[in-house]
């Protein structure tokens, strides 16, 4: 009697799409057939995965993979794969606007104070 693998197949729920560069780290959900623990990568785009959380690191698309490679009972489950579009995010800058000078006087960072939101960085004034 010959006895072979069984095969298997993977579940792999959507995550949220699109999001805007900055998003919090997406918990990623996935489940094979056969009980067996599903692993996560990035195959394309700007982002990283550990474990079941992809963390975005830039705007563009993202595809990820769930896997399962078998064992000795199940046979490798075919590779699904998931798309996360991530829109540019739209930067805010704050000034508060500056006491009166004198002309001619020098500026310093009390006159240029200003802040950004929404992407990291710096600017140049």
């Amino acid at each position: 009697m010959t006895v072979t693998q069984a095969p298997q197949s993977i579940t792999f729920t959507s995550p949220a799409t699109p999001v805007t560069f900055g998003v919090a780290p997406i918990a990623l959900s996935a489940s094979a057939s056969s009980g067996l623990g599903v692993s996560f990568s990035v195959l394309s785009g700007p982002g990283s995965v550990s474990g079941n959380i992809l963390t975005i690191t830039g705007a563009g698309t993202v595809v990820v993979a769930a896997n399962q490679p078998g064992n000795i009972d199940y046979s490798a489950a075919p590779q699904v794969t998931q798309v996360v579009v991530v829109n540019k995010a739209t930067p805010t800058l704050t000034w508060s606007t500056p006491a009166a000078i004198v002309y001619g006087t020098p500026l310093s960072g009390t006159q240029l104070n200003a802040t950004s939101g929404g992407i990291a960085g710096s600017f140049v004034y």
